[in-house]
């Protein structure tokens, strides 16, 4: 399991960097907000305001014909109260959640019946 936290980056103004970003680990949210391992926010731009921080990966593997899979992820840590940022791929789903409530977030995903599918990264 990685320990790797991501924090919530905001950057203002102009075109922002993307071949740059995505080489340090950076995930888009949309046009100005990004996800970032926070062993990466020394080398980004000085103007980059950082959101949020303290964010854990969990991997929910699965294809794109696991319907409902984000629904019952989502509704799992809703009911515990777990925030969550979602990244759809291919491959599967990234779910960040806090770093303080990664063990409720697993516990949840677990009752669930999700563990099949969710492992921390």
């Amino acid at each position: 399991m990685s320990s790797e936290s991501y924090a919530v980056v905001s950057l203002a103004g102009g075109e922002l960097p993307w071949p740059e970003l995505v080489s340090q680990g950076c995930y888009p949210l949309d046009t100005r907000t990004f996800l970032a391992p926070e062993s990466a926010l020394t080398q980004l731009p000085p103007e980059a305001r950082v959101v949020s921080s303290g964010w854990r990966r969990v991997e929910v593997s699965g294809s794109l014909a696991h319907a409902g899979l984000l629904a019952a992820a989502a509704s799992a840590l809703a009911e515990v109260e777990v925030p969550v940022l979602v990244l759809s791929r291919a491959q599967g789903l990234w779910l960040f959640v806090p770093h303080e409530k990664l063990g409720r977030a697993l516990a949840a995903l677990r009752q669930a019946r999700l563990e099949r599918f969710a492992t921390p990264a």
